[in-house]
């Protein structure tokens, strides 16, 4: 599942641990990666083609 390829890539790039939540098809949290500054929750999406203007705005405005 796509969600194991990111959850493995952020262990990779920031180290620490993730757990992968399982699979409830709710649209609720995916993953959590813990590190000495806290725990940051993700949901992970995986699109065929163009997801669209809305969506990467939505992203983005959350940073």
């Amino acid at each position: 599942m796509f969600v194991y390829f990111v959850a493995e890539a952020i262990e990779r790039s920031k180290g620490n641990s993730t757990w992968v939540s399982p699979t409830t098809g709710d649209f609720g949290i995916d993953f959590e990666h813990r590190t000495n500054e806290g725990i940051y929750l993700g949901q992970v999406k995986c699109f065929q083609g163009d997801p669209g203007f809305d969506l990467i705005a939505l992203v983005h405005s959350t940073k």
